[in-house]
């Protein structure tokens, strides 16, 4: 493989435009005579001295010029250009700019760990904050390695290219100006001293930290790195098997539930499942939570747990096996071993990070009434989780509902009242929760767009409030308040939407500090236009609300179904807009 065909491969990205344009000097190598080398001589300045001086170094007598060589129409020596001085003006002028951006790049990887220092001499640092500065240090010491890497692949460059001039011309300078230009980019390192700066800025997190603070040879260290993860992807084959007997689970739920519908007490199926059901998005967004925390999914082993338990519950009701005396039984010893996986640490569980999410939670809470002076990272992602639960939170109304009927599966229960009055407000309560934080943020920081990300929330109160009231009582028909809801959905997913492009993920054009730098991306493009599109679809779920969707004959199981199908598709837009966030964060 050619050289100009290995950068292709060796270059990131988005830092395409800031390299040296091998190919284009190459062009010069071979006195082609095109627009656009005629153009660019025609502007360059003709009279500098240090250009001259190189020049001078390569004298008429050394320059050798194959007459056999054969040369196309378009290919023809201009007379009128100096070859030799072009190309060493050009190569000069991507030396400064490869040496401009590396300075660039390196200043914003400083002014990081120094954030980082500053941070950690701060008093009101906790356990989680250090964990995320040693996570950030990785970071930073990865995107360091890679700016190295940009500017070994820049001076490659460079001989490749002064080795090919001095085949095609027959100069006797060769090494002479090799030494020039690549000891004129490689003074510009700082990789010795910024790597130790690194590592003892690791090094204090970990003392700080309590932790043993052996030392971290750099010469190991992309080591060290490489074993984390490999040991995070160790579970890879039991989440597997785990995830292959949980689908398992879920399909034979199914066909039993269509197989025997005649014989199922449905009453008693029903007055359960929206327990389930809060159940599973409880765990799905406890999965979120802490998969910030560990980086992988341990708790889907709480996932298996509830389909289990619902299909054994399935199965008492279909056979009547009478497992229990009391069929709430099946719900009350699930909540009971859920509750122990969260309290207890087990050995896939830190107790000490679990307070964290614990003592967030009631953060986010009292930021409802303002009592809290700031918004962290964990409680901004608990708060934002919260907006999830939005919908879930009718099926804790029916959890009390359930209870105050003395726990009745003969019917559903039913609390008019509650579902009236009570709901709507915890509907509304998790958009309420983010906008007092946003104004929190914003009475701190003073930056505008924090009441942009208001807005969105006070959007999503305004949904809450045209689902929920009562148009007829003011005189509107049905067709006019469907627009109204219609009118508020489109307005409110349209602003969410743009917003999780324009901000959180930073797709879009560049707005301010807090977008990721210089378009950075840590996956292929593809990846994001897949996840933008699919966000946008799962926005616009609420259509299926609107619409007459009948998976089951009777209503009941139906409406069931279909919360649960929005619910979970929900709980997972939402974790692809937070892990796009973070990446964004990251980058």
């Amino acid at each position: 493989m050619k050289f100009a065909e290995k950068l292709k491969h060796l270059k990131v990205k988005s830092w395409e435009n800031k390299y040296i344009d091998y190919k284009f000097l190459k062009k010069i190598i071979k006195r082609k005579c095109n627009t656009e080398i005629s153009n660019l001589y025609e502007r360059i300045d003709k009279n500098d001295s240090e250009i001259r001086d190189v020049c001078n170094l390569v004298s008429p007598d050394d320059v050798y010029t194959n007459i056999k060589e054969k040369k196309k129409k378009n290919d023809i020596e201009c007379d009128d250009i100096d070859y030799t001085y072009l190309f060493f003006y050009v190569l000069e002028k991507y030396i400064n700019m490869v040496k401009e951006h590396y300075e660039q790049e390196f200043n914003y990887l400083n002014d990081k760990i120094n954030e980082i220092t500053l941070f950690l001499e701060s008093d009101k640092i906790n356990l989680k904050d250090m964990e995320l500065l040693k996570t950030k240090c990785l970071h930073i010491y990865n995107l360091f390695d890679i700016l190295n890497n940009y500017l070994n692949i820049n001076v490659l460059s460079v001989y490749k290219i002064l080795k090919k001039k001095n085949k095609k011309e027959k100069l006797s300078t060769s090494l002479d100006l090799y030494q020039k230009y690549c000891n004129n980019l490689h003074q510009i390192s700082r990789e010795e001293h910024f790597n130790e700066k690194i590592k003892s800025t690791y090094l204090s997190i970990q003392k700080k930290r309590g932790d043993n603070c052996e030392k971290l040879d750099f010469i190991n260290f992309k080591i060290y790195i490489k074993n984390k993860i490999e040991n995070i992807g160790k579970y890879r084959g039991i989440l597997y098997i785990l995830c292959g007997i949980l689908l398992t689970l879920i399909i034979n739920t199914i066909i039993l539930l269509y197989i025997n519908i005649n014989n199922i007490n449905i009453n008693t199926i029903i007055s359960v499942l929206p327990i389930y059901r809060l159940l599973y998005i409880l765990d799905l967004n406890k999965i979120i939570v802490d998969e910030y925390y560990y980086l992988i999914n341990y708790v889907i082993f709480l996932l298996f747990l509830t389909t289990l338990s619902l299909l054994i519950f399935l199965l008492d009701v279909l056979f009547k096996l009478n497992i229990f005396s009391n069929i709430i039984l099946h719900v009350v010893i699930l909540c009971i071993l859920l509750f122990c996986t969260t309290i207890f640490p087990f050995n896939f569980y830190k107790y000490k990070e679990k307070n964290f999410v614990f003592s967030s939670l009631l953060r986010v809470l009292m930021s409802g009434v303002f009592l809290v002076n700031n918004v962290n990272l964990l409680d901004n992602i608990i708060g934002d989780i919260l907006t999830s639960l939005s919908k879930t939170f009718s099926d804790v109304q029916y959890f009390v509902c359930f209870l105050m009927s003395g726990m009745n599966t003969n019917i559903p229960a039913k609390c008019p009242i509650m579902e009236t009055y009570v709901n709507p407000i915890f509907l509304g309560l998790p958009f309420y929760l983010r906008l007092c934080q946003c104004l929190i943020r914003y009475n701190n920081e003073g930056e505008k767009i924090h009441i942009y990300n208001m807005l969105k929330y006070m959007s999503g109160i305004a949904i809450v409030v045209c689902t929920s009231f009562n148009w007829a009582y003011f005189g509107f028909d049905i067709y006019t308040s469907k627009i109204i809801l219609i009118c508020a959905y489109v307005i409110g997913s349209t602003y969410m939407y743009i917003w999780d492009l324009y901000c959180d993920w930073g797709l879009l054009k560049e707005y301010n500090y807090l977008l990721r730098k210089n378009n950075n991306l840590m996956y292929p493009p593809h990846y994001y236009y897949f996840a933008g599109f699919l966000n946008l679809i799962f926005r616009l779920t609420w259509a299926v609300t609107i619409m007459p969707v009948n998976l089951f004959q009777n209503k009941e199981i139906n409406a069931f179904l279909i919360s649960f199908i929005l619910m979970f598709i929900e709980v997972l837009r939402r974790s692809i807009v937070r892990l796009i966030h973070l990446l964004s964060l990251a980058c």
